[in-house]
């Protein structure tokens, strides 16, 4: 095998590798992205539990003032 052949052989290895590695980023990007929209519906839901459990104060403080 001459230099070039073998120079272009180890150019599709590591083009091979890079197209892996860019896959499987892609897909944990995947996750984490489906991860942060629960966690965002989590935080709307928990913001909506703790309106309705808290009373409307009445000249807008808190009774401690």
């Amino acid at each position: 095998m001459n230099d070039d052949a073998r120079r272009l052989e180890q150019l599709e290895v590591k083009v091979a590798f890079v197209e892996h590695t860019v896959a499987q980023l892609d897909e944990v990007l995947r996750q984490m992205r489906d991860q942060l929209e629960v966690m965002q519906r989590d935080i709307v839901s928990l913001r909506e539990q703790q309106a309705s459990l808290m009373p409307p104060l009445e000249d807008g403080k808190p009774p401690h003032w």
